[in-house]
């Protein structure tokens, strides 16, 4: 009798791990479906216009369902969580609009320029400091190379700091061409080490995407990912603005 009901207790503790692996799993598909839904969404991310159903805006253009190469910045709406494109001005799901202020507004540029301004300052004490500390601590060095170095140094931090200077400037272009080119590359793996320890170098393949701007200006220039989301979010003649001091871009 005692053997019997210690069987039977293991077979229900068994069924219950099996129940609650199958509840998990239930959950866990329920939840990839929602996010799945919300790829399609209800509106435009990028205008906010409602949709038919289609697989396009038919006020903007804009890929409703595009695939989750556009979703790799791990945002969500904080309304419904529903997972956000790259550059999403709406929620797909629930329509919440979202603020966006630019690089280049007063308020960003003072900010960023206080940043760097500190940051200046911070690094100009320690490269001061240091040499003064090595030269009070090596009688070999004379005070007045220890200064020139530091001298050096500072120049060369609040040269940075003017290069980084932000000048609320951007550029308006166009998207003209798209291309992509099978590469390899070279890496270390670690999982994969020779008789003394070291990481063997494996070739690893991947796609190079390449997006070429004209700006107004004349210009030109290229956006490379190793993901094809320029490729599906910005389609040729789509207009693009870039920010020269933070290096950043976004579709208009």
């Amino acid at each position: 009798m005692r053997g019997e009901r210690e069987e039977s207790s293991f077979q229900l503790i068994h069924v219950n791990i099996y129940d609650n692996i199958i509840l998990m799993s239930y959950n866990l598909i329920n939840r990839m479906n929602d996010r799945g839904n919300a790829f399609m969404g209800k509106v435009c991310y990028h205008c906010g216009t409602a949709h038919d159903g289609g697989h396009f805006c038919n006020n903007c253009g804009t890929n409703l369902n595009p695939p989750r190469d556009v979703y790799f910045v791990d945002e969500s709406c904080g309304d419904c969580d529903a997972s956000l494109p790259r550059w999403a001005r709406f929620c797909p799901n629930c329509g919440r609009p979202f603020g966006f202020t630019e690089p280049i507004s007063p308020e960003r540029v003072a900010k960023r320029n206080k940043g760097l301004v500190a940051g200046a300052l911070f690094f100009s004490v320690v490269f001061l400091a240091i040499p003064l500390i090595i030269s009070l601590a090596e009688d070999s060095i004379p005070i007045q190379y220890a200064l020139i170095a530091a001298a050096a140094l500072i120049t060369l931090i609040w040269i940075i700091t003017v290069i980084r200077w932000e000048r609320g400037k951007y550029k308006d272009g166009t998207v003209i061409r798209h291309t992509s080119e099978e590469r390899t590359r070279s890496e270390r793996d670690i999982s994969n080490t020779t008789a003394s320890g070291k990481a063997k170098r494996i070739n690893i393949a991947y796609t190079l995407y390449s997006t070429y701007v004209q700006y107004d200006d004349g210009t030109t220039d290229t956006f490379n990912l190793e993901n094809p989301a320029n490729h599906i979010q910005l389609a040729i003649g789509d207009r693009v603005r870039y920010y020269t001091s933070t290096r950043t871009y976004r579709k208009m």
